[in-house]
């Protein structure tokens, strides 16, 4: 297997994948605002809206993999990171309303792109550095970007909040950015086949070997 150049397309699909985490950490927006949630809401529907994105994330993260297999994992890291932007940037909006519905919208929208982003970033990664040296190292940065992303998202609405309450989730409007340089820097990935010859048969399985990479964003849950 050779190994991939760290020329200025790897380094920038790096940069869009670590950007993605956004649609990640993106629902820390809620626990930066909390107590303002507490004081306007039922508990209930607050621990309901904070708890949704963390369970469904888990139960996106299991049916994406096997999406994933099927369809060109660029088109669904973009498709996650969109319905984010369209969502995740009205935030305000829909955890400011006085609508349940809107606001159980909303949670269950971060738990879907939790999945659909963290699968698919996982996946480019592991298709496109063949070498098991660099696809470790990269995994390795890209978990630290996760940290990384979270705590400064978690700074910048604190500081949006300190303005207004209700802006803090413009912050979010970041993501619209990774889908545009997404469209310009992602790679094409789509689903690899291995044929397995059985007698006069052929039988044909998508590669899943990247899937265990998803063990440490399950077990986060």
């Amino acid at each position: 297997m050779g190994k991939r150049k760290f020329d200025f397309r790897t380094i920038m699909m790096i940069l869009v994948l670590f950007l993605g985490n956004i649609a990640i950490m993106g629902t820390t927006f809620y626990s930066v605002i909390m107590t303002q949630l507490y004081a306007t809401y039922e508990e209930w529907v607050v621990n309901l809206t904070m708890s949704l994105p963390g369970i469904l994330g888990m139960v996106s993260c299991l049916l994406c993999g096997k999406i994933s297999d099927k369809v060109d994992k660029k088109w669904l890291f973009l498709l996650g990171m969109l319905l984010f932007a369209i969502t995740g940037t009205n935030l305000g909006g829909i955890a400011y309303s006085n609508n349940l519905l809107l606001i159980g919208a909303g949670a269950f929208n971060g738990g879907v792109c939790y999945g659909m982003v963290s699968v698919s970033a996982v996946a480019l990664i592991s298709d496109y550095f063949e070498d098991e040296g660099q696809r470790s190292l990269v995994m390795g940065w890209y978990n630290g970007a996760m940290a990384l992303v979270g705590a400064a998202l978690s700074f910048s609405y604190g500081m949006a909040a300190t303005v207004d309450w209700k802006l803090a989730s413009a912050v979010n409007w970041a993501a619209a950015v990774v889908v545009v340089l997404g469209l310009l820097f992602l790679p094409a990935c789509p689903p690899k086949k291995n044929t397995e010859n059985t007698g006069n048969t052929v039988k044909v399985k998508g590669e899943k070997g990247w899937a265990k990479n998803l063990i440490p964003l399950v077990v986060a849950f």
